[in-house]
């Protein structure tokens, strides 16, 4: 996700009154829960991560840190369809 989108999913949501908690990658997701004790009620990430992480990667060890249930939202501007198990 390009800084432009994130900074605008950011302003959007605050806007509408949510705390936003925005971060660049997904070691920066998972310190933010483990070390920052974060615990969102909604997940927004993009499906192309750099070093060929996957934002379902990073969702699945994300919900694995948590104890409960975690809506998801995955993005992504790639024309190609996916399966996701």
């Amino acid at each position: 996700m390009t800084p432009v989108v994130l900074d605008s999913i950011r302003t959007l949501l605050k806007a509408y009154g949510n705390h936003v908690i925005s971060v660049v990658d997904g070691d920066a997701a998972l310190q933010a829960i483990r070390i920052d004790g974060a615990a969102p009620d909604l997940l927004i990430v993009d499906f192309h991560l750099a070093r060929g992480v996957t934002g379902i990667d990073v969702a699945e060890r994300i919900a694995g840190l948590l104890r409960y249930p975690l809506p998801i939202i995955l993005l992504t501007a790639d024309p190609q369809s996916i399966h996701i198990p």
